[in-house]
């Protein structure tokens, strides 16, 4: 049997992920001017329904990895 069908699949395969991974983009959203090493404290911002539902359609993950990161590092909280 020919090994020609199980290439053209092969390249196929490789073809379509290499194209898929093309449109990953990312993207940062902070100012390089900030010196951020001079912060010691934060604190947490209230949010209304309206504001935490936009920020669960638009990133459901973020207020977890944001909480994380703060609680892996050892800043009090403002006014504490």
């Amino acid at each position: 049997m020919s090994s020609w069908p199980n290439r053209s699949v092969l390249i196929t395969v490789l073809a379509l992920t290499m194209a898929g991974c093309a449109t990953v983009r990312y993207s940062s959203d902070y100012d390089p001017q900030v010196a951020f090493t001079e912060y010691r404290t934060y604190d947490w911002m209230v949010l209304n329904e309206r504001e935490r539902a936009a920020l669960e359609r638009i990133n459901p993950f973020l207020e977890r990895r944001l909480c994380s990161a703060l609680w892996s590092v050892s800043w009090p909280i403002a006014g504490s």
